[in-house]
């Protein structure tokens, strides 16, 4: 009756490098050894320089781990112990001010509006060979708009209706009930999820039904910045403000 509980820590996501580079990266008394491992005959059961060889490949991560949890690293991931290390600095009361933990009707309201990374390509241009084109990159970007560009904090306030301008609450989240045309030359931004009209990995030039061509009423939550895109490529019609909810920003 009585249960022995083992969890199991990816040790990569702390220590994101071979053995070999964390035994000297940590300046460990031990190095990482090498082995043949064809002159290992199957099964036989390990020779004593072959369990040496495991028991280093195991105490090399092991060592290095008690260094980092000694000095106060304890989360078994990189971002996880950047984001304990940001909440002691601040102090916990102010972190949970700046944060606080919403209930779950609030915070399942808010996920609708939440979009992962954009990824499109011309219609035009699928399945054809593409010459003299240029490719951009941007170093360090998340960074950069965390640095720079406004984030919501703090307690959001709902809203009724549309979205006023509001000084101290100037980013928000738009509830909105539509129909919708893409204006030309413009590129689509919507994408429906679980709707048994639209396919859920298309950005939709329409809100037309795909078997029935005839427009359907949609429902979409957009953060401002979505929404000032939706507005500014597509024509919107029988549009109804549904509520929402709106924050205040920092850098």
């Amino acid at each position: 009756h009585k249960v022995n509980k083992c969890t199991v820590w990816d040790s990569m996501k702390l220590l994101n490098m071979s053995v070999a580079e964390i035994a000297k990266s940590f300046k460990l008394p031990i190095l990482k050894e090498r082995i043949d491992y064809a002159s290992h005959n199957n099964g036989e059961p390990p020779t004593a320089d072959e369990w040496h060889y495991i028991k280093n490949d195991v105490q090399i991560p092991a060592m290095a781990l008690k260094q980092m949890f000694e000095a106060g690293f304890t989360k078994m991931t990189a971002s996880g112990n950047a984001f304990n290390n940001y909440r002691e600095f601040i102090g916990v009361k102010r972190f949970n001010k700046l944060f606080p933990t919403l209930s779950i009707e609030t915070d399942s309201k808010i996920r609708t509006a939440y979009r992962g990374g954009f990824t499109y390509a011309n219609p035009d241009n699928c399945n054809r060979d593409i010459y003299d084109v240029a490719g951009f990159d941007v170093n360090s970007l998340y960074p950069s708009v965390m640095a720079f560009r406004p984030l919501p904090y703090g307690e959001p306030i709902e809203f009724q209706g549309q979205y006023r301008k509001n000084n101290i609450y100037p980013l928000f989240i738009q509830h909105i009930r539509c129909m919708f045309e893409l204006k030309e030359n413009h590129i689509p931004t919507i994408q429906i999820k679980h709707s048994r009209f639209f396919l859920g990995t298309e950005y939709l030039k329409s809100s037309r039904n795909r078997s029935t061509g005839e427009h359907e009423l949609v429902e979409l939550s957009l953060s401002n910045p979505d929404f000032e895109l939706f507005i500014k490529h597509y024509d919107v019609f029988n549009i109804e403000y549904l509520g929402g909810y709106m924050f205040r920003q920092s850098t």
